[in-house]
């Protein structure tokens, strides 16, 4: 049975979590942090089964040493193996103390370039010890729409009651055996382990750019992927031996929790919508975007589930018949307090952009798709040039569409304008155009805007 609940959980791991949208699409080191975790514990373990310990008390070692030089977090899981080792055989950690010499590379490297040994590039000004940033970051880590951990992977939710049976055992074993056993040593090492990834979290908490950048998701939780599932296989150890009314109950819950995790990874893979929101309506991490975590019209996943609803649609769109009846105007640039801005308008140098809202009709006979439906190819957007005095083209600025506009409707689209730094005045032409397709042949001429940059 027990066999099985492993299966359940490494496939939870694999297809359930972060890992999948993370870790197996990119770069990132989350992945071989997870595998070093792993392969720690592992060696922990093996080390009281094993005849010859010493082999897997340096494996152990190797990977503590390994951990901080690959993900800073990581040190919180190899003070945990180094605070067990000692207090379960500390006469015979030599080996494991030896294993650390893995450190010295990344320490080195830090030193010699970075002036410091453990933080690296990172410095204590990405850190913000402050009561409303961790306010902030601490429930957007777990409850954001885009990029909180019971969000994307509900399932994670489960590995809480799953803590709490590890601690119940502990107790009963704690009255059972006046010893040690190998069960209760395991136990033991798997509740530092998360302890250790509550630490993970509380660190995210404080860190300034906590929502994790441009990913899917939690990026930064996927750290504490595999203590999860691990404490998803007490649960489930625990429930396999519950009434059979709450076992249907808890495995309903657990079953539509676990499908839901999978389908959020689904559609992060697979849609491309899901990426694009990082950057449409415009770049997403500045301080000032940060309310985009916390927009559930417009999260992360409602814009991966509007593009598997209008995928079909895409593909069946005549996209000839669609450009030819493509008809509309651009009525006026307002600020986002819809404040209208006549020419010239007056651009701050101390501000590095401008959010610009652009007010188009829908002329034409057909409706208008915004990035909110994720179609992708022949969304509404307009395209703004930006010259200079002597017509040179400096920059060009996508305005987006949010969701749909009907024939006749005014609506809006948005963006960042980034200011340019030399002064002087400038011209903004403004055009209608499709994603994928570029500007369209219109009846009304572009819209152009002078802007003065004192």
């Amino acid at each position: 049975m027990r066999s099985r609940i492993a299966l359940v959980i490494t496939l939870l791991f694999a297809f359930a979590t972060s890992t999948w949208t993370i870790s197996a699409q990119g770069l990132w080191q989350h992945g071989v942090l997870n595998l070093i975790v792993l392969a720690m514990l592992v060696a922990l373990i093996q080390a009281h089964r094993s005849p010859q310990p010493w082999r897997w008390h340096l494996a152990a070692g190797l990977a503590c040493g390994l951990l901080p030089g690959i993900r800073q977090t990581g040190l919180l899981f190899a003070a945990v193996a180094l605070l067990y080792r000692l207090w379960r055989d500390r006469g015979r950690s030599a080996w494991f103390c030896l294993g650390w010499i893995s450190a010295i590379p990344a320490l080195w490297w830090n030193w010699h370039y970075f002036g410091n040994a453990l933080t690296g590039a990172y410095r204590d000004a990405t850190y913000l010890y402050q009561w409303d940033h961790f306010s902030t970051s601490l429930p957007g880590l777990l409850l954001s729409p885009s990029r909180g951990l019971l969000i994307f992977t509900p399932i994670a939710l489960f590995a809480v009651p799953g803590f709490w049976q590890l601690l119940k055992q502990l107790k009963r074993q704690q009255l059972t055996h006046t010893e040690l056993t190998l069960k209760s040593s395991i136990d033991w090492l798997l509740a530092g382990i998360w302890i250790a990834g509550c630490g993970v979290l509380l660190t995210y908490s404080f860190f300034g750019q906590w929502h994790g950048g441009y990913c899917y998701g939690p990026r930064f939780m996927t750290d504490v992927a595999p203590i999860v599932c691990l404490m998803l296989g007490y649960y489930l150890d625990a429930l396999r031996q519950a009434w059979p009314q709450q076992k249907r109950l808890a495995g309903l819950l657990f079953g539509l929790a676990a499908s839901f995790s999978m389908l959020t990874q689904v559609a992060g893979i697979a849609i491309n919508p899901t990426v694009d929101w990082n950057t449409i309506p415009y770049s997403f991490g500045y301080p000032a975007d940060l309310p985009r975590a916390w927009d559930w019209q417009d999260s992360q996943l409602m814009r991966s589930f509007h593009g598997m609803q209008h995928h079909s649609y895409a593909k069946m769109l005549n996209t000839e018949k669609y450009v030819t009846q493509f008809r509309g105007r651009i009525l006026q640039v307002t600020d986002f307090q819809d404040q209208a801005i006549t020419p010239p308008g007056r651009l701050d140098r101390a501000v590095p952009y401008q959010f610009l809202k652009i007010q188009i009709q829908n002329q034409g006979h057909h409706r208008w798709y915004g990035y909110q439906t994720g179609i992708g190819i022949g969304e509404t957007m307009v395209q703004g040039d930006l010259y200079n005095a002597q017509n040179q083209r400096i920059s060009t600025t996508i305005f987006y569409l949010s969701s749909t506009c009907l024939p006749g409707e005014t609506c809006s689209a948005i963006g960042q304008l980034f200011t340019p730094t030399p002064p002087g005045n400038y011209s903004l032409k403004l055009q209608l155009a499709l994603v994928g397709i570029g500007p369209q042949p219109n009846r009304n001429p572009p819209y152009r805007l002078t802007l003065a940059v004192p």
